[in-house]
């Protein structure tokens, strides 16, 4: 809408003054970015940009592929030459991100491993305040990892912890 774009950089900028004047690293923020053929050339810029607003982590993400959204597939043929160019200039700029995961099992999907890094790289809490570890799967009462009153309680919590993913993988 109107003046968002605005109001989110102000408040970013708002963080970034109240850190400093605590002398605080804490909290990190982290922008978000979905890979798609309509934003692919302006990776590099949106590195430059948390550079700018001092934000040290982007998570990138690779758009599911549904026929709605044919038009945003990815079918430039210089996907991996950007993503190689945008994972240098955000190391050159320390700025921490998936990238390395994409480049590596790439864009499209796999016959095997059908992987989704989201889990490992993000928590997704709904009005609720709920917390899933599945954006896909936000509407499936097992998706729900429990109520977020404390993120450590979540995160080191039954279905979080180490015996859970041990007895899924």
């Amino acid at each position: 809408g109107k003046g968002v774009f605005k109001r989110v950089v102000n408040t970013i900028n708002l963080f970034q003054y109240i850190k400093e004047a605590r002398k605080s690293s804490k909290p990190i923020e982290r922008l978000s970015f979905v890979i798609t053929n309509e934003n692919l050339y302006d990776i590099e810029n949106y590195v430059k940009f948390a550079k700018k607003l001092k934000i040290g982590a982007i998570n990138f993400s690779v758009l599911f592929e549904w026929e709605s959204n044919k038009q945003l597939w990815l079918k430039n043929e210089k996907v991996d030459e950007i993503l190689q160019r945008s994972f240098k200039l955000a190391q050159k700029l320390s700025i921490k991100s998936n990238l390395k995961s994409i480049i590596t099992y790439g864009v499209r999907e796999h016959q095997l491993p059908k992987f989704c890094f989201a889990p490992w790289h993000m928590l997704f809490i709904n009005a609720s305040q709920e917390a899933m570890a599945c954006c896909t799967l936000a509407s499936l009462y097992q998706n729900i990892l429990g109520k977020v009153n404390n993120l450590e309680e979540v995160w080191y919590g039954k279905y979080l912890g180490t015996a859970y993913w041990q007895a899924r993988t």
